[in-house]
């Protein structure tokens, strides 16, 4: 019974390995670093969610965001300067991946993402 309880947790084991290096050679780009701030309906610092909420998984190149999860709805999405303006603001449609941002934006930005009643956010460079 240990020897096939190993032999399930070995194989599970690198499966895992080999879906996450699939997962990496994928990315297109530079990835973005999101971290949970907030949510639309409570101050976060006073009540935590009680299960980990993970960030989605995005990155960028040449002025487009790649989105590596598929959504059902709409996802609002910001961008704003270092003083705080929103210079950007678009919704990445239902079901599509890939959001363009204007090439006319250069420099360093804070990317805001709006999914369900949760506030991601991270830096990136254009």
């Amino acid at each position: 019974m240990k020897k096939k309880a190993l032999l399930l947790f070995f194989v599970a084991t690198m499966s895992l390995s080999f879906m996450h290096a699939t997962v990496n050679e994928l990315v297109i780009g530079t990835p973005v670093v999101l971290q949970l701030i907030g949510n639309d309906d409570d101050d976060l610092s006073t009540q935590m969610p009680k299960m980990p909420i993970l960030p989605p998984s995005v990155s960028i190149a040449n002025h487009t965001l790649y989105f590596y999860d598929v959504y059902n709805e709409a996802v609002p999405v910001e961008l704003t300067d270092a003083t705080g303006n929103v210079v950007y603001s678009d919704y990445l449609p239902a079901g599509t991946q890939t959001l363009s941002l204007p090439t006319t934006l250069s420099g360093t930005y804070t990317l805001f993402i709006y999914i369900g009643n949760y506030v991601f956010a991270g830096q990136i460079n254009l």
